[in-house]
């Protein structure tokens, strides 16, 4: 079986020595391309098409009986995934007027130029790439189905382990969807999963020797571990069918959801995670302490309380979902029995950023235990509650971005707790503090590799705070929809 899945070109034209020398151009500058047939008129490819998988269509315009415009206007509702490309004499310019306003990919003059096909054919196997992306994602998703001999294309392979791996914390509940990717390294398709923290990894079966994907998997797993408090990776013992593959990426997510604790690095197989008992605690016993201490408003005492709860969560190896249930709790505690603490949605969003970011259980229980100062604390933080002390935070991550700028490292610089921080960068910038620095990171490498067409991809990385050049390379690509490389070579074009 190939590995790879060879994009397949057909050719229409009435005049045989033009079907050669289109034929004979593609073999010698594009062999990654394969030609799957041809036709002299429009009647014939159309009854060839039904038999014959085609990615693209180059199609002369003038023939005789029905035009070229004819034929792609037809394909276009029966074969809407090809892509088309008309080739045509220089008198015709009136058709090639027409042909644009089908949306064809290009319009060539003849007599064709091997310099010119073969620019047109590599600008139309990008184009194809990207839809190609979008449906292996969709068809992972489940927003589309296929046949098993459909799947091929997509799937080369006919077996594959699967590993999902997941840095710091769950996905924010408050953010909207990044734009999906795959993308493939020297052995195996990458996507990335509910967010740019967390990559889904398809792996061949017939590169895994022996059934050892986990020695596979070591050094992606200590590469994905860069840049990260704590790394979660689930993983399969078992190689599963392409046809598979949606419901096994959606059991991996449910699984990380089920097994991830905060501040603690994993790996951990899938199939034994589906028969193990999670750790948990009462959580309505262990807060019972605290609501006392609240209702009985000893604030300092309640406080302590908040931090030995942390200490207990982080011994127990309490999940990550636990542990929202608990919080959930004491800030429901704290908003009934603590006078000026009110909770409300922009908090919501702001607690979900730091438990996405957090690296370790205690620096939640710790801003939990913050909160606390409110009342204390609330005419300071009133006077920050503008778009000039925004601004200042803005400039620093601007004039900072080669450095760690969590939330909790930017908090503490400007004397703020992680959750008013959050809570205000959602108010002014109506975008979340993460996304605001990733943001600015993928603003300034874009910059650097416009200004320095020499730069190093990872010297890009690392001045705008990536230490891991390929997962830089996943969220540039999750940003702007291309990879750096891909950016470079389209700024020289």
């Amino acid at each position: 079986m190939n590995t790879k899945y060879k994009y397949k070109v057909f050719i229409v034209d009435d005049e045989p020595i033009s079907i050669q020398l289109i034929s004979n151009i593609i073999k010698m500058y594009c062999p990654e391309i394969e030609i799957v047939g041809s036709a002299d008129n429009v009647l014939k490819c159309l009854e060839k098409l039904k038999t014959c998988e085609a990615d693209i269509l180059i199609s002369d315009i003038r023939m005789p009986g029905l035009s070229g415009i004819d034929l792609i206007s037809k394909v276009k509702q029966l074969y809407p995934d090809i892509l088309n490309i008309f080739v045509s004499g220089y008198r015709e310019f009136e058709y090639a007027k027409a042909a644009m306003k089908l949306d064809v990919e290009d319009y060539l003059l003849k007599p064709i130029v091997p310099s010119e096909l073969k620019k047109t054919i590599h600008k139309v196997e990008e184009k194809l790439d990207i839809l190609f992306q979008k449906k292996r994602t969709a068809i992972l998703y489940e927003r589309e189905q296929l046949e098993n001999d459909n799947l091929e294309k997509y799937f080369p392979h006919e077996k594959y382990y699967v590993a999902i791996i997941r840095k710091n914390g769950l996905p924010k509940r408050f953010i909207g969807k990044i734009q999906d990717s795959i993308f493939k390294n020297k052995y195996n398709m990458v996507m990335n999963g509910r967010d740019v923290m967390e990559s889904f990894y398809l792996v061949p079966e017939e590169v895994v020797s022996n059934g050892n994907i986990r020695q596979i998997m070591k050094n992606t797993y200590i590469r994905e571990s860069q840049n990260a408090g704590y790394t979660t990776m689930i993983l399969s013992k078992n190689p599963y069918y392409a046809r598979e593959l949606g419901n096994i990426y959606r059991t991996l997510c449910k699984m990380l959801d089920f097994y991830l604790v905060i501040g603690k690095s994993q790996i951990l197989y899938l199939e034994d995670c589906e028969d193990s008992v999670q750790n948990t605690l009462s959580i309505r016993g262990e807060v019972s302490k605290l609501e006392w201490l609240l209702e009985n408003k000893k604030i300092e005492q309640a406080k302590a309380e908040i931090i030995c709860l942390g200490n207990k969560f982080r011994n127990a190896d309490v999940t990550q979902r636990e542990t929202e249930k608990a919080i959930n709790l004491i800030l429901v505690l704290m908003n009934q029995h603590v006078d000026e603490f009110s909770w409300n949605i922009q908090n919501e969003v702001a607690m979900d950023e730091i438990l996405c970011g957090a690296t370790n259980i205690n620096d939640i229980f710790m801003e939990l235990s913050n909160l606390l100062n409110h009342a204390e604390l609330k005419n300071k933080e009133e006077k920050l509650d503008s778009s000039e002390f925004i601004q200042k935070v803005k400039e620093y991550i601007v004039n900072h971005l080669s450095e760690d700028l969590s939330l909790k490292n930017t908090s503490k610089k400007f004397g703020i707790s992680q959750t008013y921080l959050g809570q205000l960068f959602n108010k002014y910038q109506k975008v979340s503090f993460s996304n605001y620095v990733i943001e600015m990171r993928i603003q300034r490498a874009k910059e650097l590799l416009d200004n320095d067409k020499e730069i190093l991809i990872k010297d890009v990385a690392k001045s705008v705070g990536y230490q891991d050049q390929f997962y830089f390379s996943r969220v540039f690509r999750s940003m702007t929809g291309i990879t750096p490389t891909d950016y470079i070579n389209k700024g020289e074009n």
